[in-house]
């Protein structure tokens, strides 16, 4: 009976988790998959565990690869935390056999759910602390003193090695459960496993075992370099040892009956919920969700999900980096460019910043616009950038953009890089029949485009910016209608309308732009508001040129009215004419 308790409030713990994870976290999970460019290989194993605490990372790293599948991630991290919460109720029952508490034992969970939403926090930290807590859950239950004496010793010598700087919170917790259940010898070995962690942490610090103290006297180790941790990643390492204080000095009661321990039981597990509340709210709410969302769409190809998910007010560029990009692929980019909200040309194209994200987002965006050799630049530095010995995602990139230049000998190092990963490894033999064959990739449906617009390409790429290289494209290849849809996004965004005019009176009616897209035609209007005869010239169709006439109508009838942006911005906010008086 007692046994089955345990498995149904574990199954119930999991499945809570599971869904937990996957609503507030799944595509930050998707996301940081990307940081890493796992090997299944005898020599990256051997590299992590060169050094303390690699064997953690290294099975982080390898369960991070399955945070790629749907589910798969918030079920991982899910069965961590499940199991980090049975050890603890283990410890807390130890001291405490009377009662059950979920108040205590629940408590680290708290922050290290919240921390698994860190960009810079590593799924191996996760893995270290549920070593450790596994390490520390049979000796509660020694009684031998030499027994007590060998598991302290050793567990603390082989958590070191395999879980890092998680052997410092180890230490601590033997010795503190060392002195609240053996007031009289407990001291002794509470001496010993502290001392004989400092002397492993003098020695990995003078053998380079690790990078310095910082690194193996706290949590750190499991952080980024370069980034002091949060709050919460000291917290899952202190909350344990005051839960286990508080368990050894609460009132053991007497006998109480089953509505009594009911009643305990609901008020803690209502005293955990508004826990978790106040926690969600204080970090919870992260600015990037939305970002990680069409980060997924975008890298799976799912362009209307994109589209779907912005249509509403767009408050950041990343964003509207995001939709353009969906719109572009999606053929829509010039003829639906205003149906959604635009901000200038830090939303088609944004300035280089060094980070992850913009790197990322530049690589999509000039692999999309057919700037074959500026997309792989990018994805170059995202790669040195990804924390985990590259990124699988711009392997993939680097790998395609040498297929497209015809660099094969290139190209077949990422494929094989790949094709040592779980996930990536037929997704890199399907591109490796490619190599060699100009004609294969010719043919590819996603490659083949590419490849003619780089042909196109002359000398080196970004210099003179993106209207002047998309010009010299199209000046080779006179049928690029993409180069010529960006290069008019591009001027409209920048309400540049005298290079808008020089740019449709040289290429409109050419092969590149045998019509104009209805943002161009609006534009046209705007660069001769009275002569409808240069109207006719560029083919208005009869819609756009009615839709202007009720714009005039509407700006004439209200022209003293306060409230005349918000009244054009309900019928005729997805149009250039607002754009280009009211938006910023």
């Amino acid at each position: 009976m007692r046994n089955t308790k345990l498995i149904l409030g574990a199954t119930l713990t999991f499945t809570a988790l599971l869904l937990l994870l996957n609503g507030l976290g799944k595509y930050h999970l998707f996301y940081v998959e990307q940081f890493q460019l796992f090997q299944d290989t005898l020599p990256y194993f051997l590299e992590r565990m060169a050094y303390a605490g690699g064997f953690a990372r290294w099975l982080g790293e390898w369960l991070t690869q399955f945070f790629i599948v749907p589910y798969g991630g918030p079920a991982v991290v899910a069965a961590f935390l499940t199991l980090i919460l049975l050890m603890g109720r283990h410890v807390i029952q130890a001291l405490a056999p009377s009662r059950e508490w979920p108040l205590l034992y629940a408590l680290p969970l708290f922050p290290l759910f919240f921390i698994q939403m860190d960009f810079n926090y590593v799924f191996g930290g996760t893995v270290a602390y549920a070593l450790a807590s596994a390490a520390f859950c049979p000796y509660v239950g020694l009684r031998g003193e030499r027994a007590r004496w060998a598991y302290a010793v050793g567990a603390v010598v082989v958590v070191f090695w395999l879980g890092g700087a998680v052997a410092c919170w180890l230490a601590g917790v033997m010795a503190l459960w060392e002195m609240l259940t053996n007031a009289r010898g407990g001291w002794k070995r509470a001496v010993v496993v502290i001392g004989e962690f400092t002397l492993l942490a003098v020695m990995g610090v003078s053998l380079t075992w690790v990078d310095g103290p910082r690194f193996i006297f706290t949590p750190e180790m499991y952080y980024h370099p370069m980034v002091a941790g949060p709050p919460a990643l000291y917290l899952v390492f202190l909350l344990l040892p005051a839960a286990m204080l508080i368990a050894r000095f609460c009132p053991r009661g007497g006998e109480r009956t089953m509505r009594r321990k009911a009643l305990e039981l609901g008020a803690q597990l209502i005293t955990l919920g508004l826990i978790f509340w106040g926690s969600y709210q204080t970090f919870g709410h992260r600015e990037s969700d939305f970002l990680e969302e069409l980060d997924y769409y975008t890298r799976t190809r799912q362009w209307d999900r994109v589209l779907e998910r912005c249509r509403r007010p767009l408050d950041n560029f990343l964003y509207i980096n995001y939709l353009n990009l969906a719109l572009a692929e999606k053929g829509l980019l010039a003829e639906h460019l205003f149906d959604y909200d635009q901000h200038g040309l830090n939303g088609l194209l944004l300035a280089w910043d060094k980070t992850y994200a913009t790197t990322t987002l530049l690589s999509e965006f000039y692999y999309t616009a057919g700037q074959v050799a500026v997309s792989q630049q990018c994805a170059f530095e995202a790669n040195i950038i990804a924390s985990g010995k590259g990124s699988a995602r711009h392997t993939m990139r680097l790998a395609e953009t040498n297929l497209i230049n015809g660099e094969y000998k290139v190209a077949e190092k990422y494929l094989d890089v790949l094709s040592r990963t779980w996930h990536y490894a037929d997704w890199a033999e399907r591109r490796r029949a490619l190599l060699y064959d100009d004609d294969a990739v010719a043919r590819d449906p996603i490659l083949g485009p590419k490849r003619a617009m780089w042909q196109a390409e002359e000398g080196l790429a970004n210099l003179a910016g993106l209207d002047a290289d998309l010009k010299a494209r199209l000046s080779r290849k006179p049928d690029d209608t993409l180069a010529a849809h960006y290069i008019g996004v591009y001027y409209l965004l920048a309400k540049d309308l005298p290079a808008f005019r020089e740019f449709i009176e040289t290429y409109y009616g050419t092969p590149a732009l045998p019509s104009l897209p209805r943002s161009f035609q609006e534009a046209v209007i705007l660069l001769e508001e009275q002569d409808v005869s240069y109207w006719r010239r560029f083919n208005l169709s009869a819609q756009v040129i009615q839709n202007f006439a009720s714009y005039r109508q509407a700006v004439l009838s209200n022209r003293t009215n306060p409230r005349l942006p918000a009244l054009l911005n309900q019928s005729f906010g997805n149009t250039y004419w607002f754009y280009y008086i009211y938006k910023q």
